[in-house]
């Protein structure tokens, strides 16, 4: 096998061993990530940070859909959407994991 070839083999298996040939099927579904407020009151913000402005004030046990993730200085936060399908941003600090895990939620 001379070069030229030895090259096209290796570019063709290459292709077949990486995930860019792996197909995922278009019914497969996420499972979406909740979680509930374990705190009696969690302000829910326009943005990550304490200084962003307060949407709405969440409720100890309510339910949320985590969307995403930002670490602001060394705290993370999380983008959520609430049952009413308000969206805005949690502290991680007062959220725990219903389903799923929020060690797994995408950067936002």
């Amino acid at each position: 096998m001379n070069i030229r070839n030895f090259g096209l083999l290796a570019l063709v298996l290459a292709f077949l061993f990486s995930a860019a040939g792996v197909q995922t099927p278009a019914h497969a579904a996420v499972t979406p990530v909740t979680a509930r407020v374990t705190v009696y009151r969690l302000s829910m913000r326009v943005d990550a940070g304490v200084r962003a402005a307060r949407l709405a004030v969440l409720k100890q046990n309510d339910i949320l859909t985590v969307l995403g993730q930002k670490k602001v200085g060394r705290v993370v936060w999380y983008k959520v959407q609430t049952a009413s399908n308000q969206s805005g941003w949690v502290i991680s600090t007062y959220i725990a994991a219903k389903s799923g895990s929020l060690k797994g939620v995408p950067a936002a």
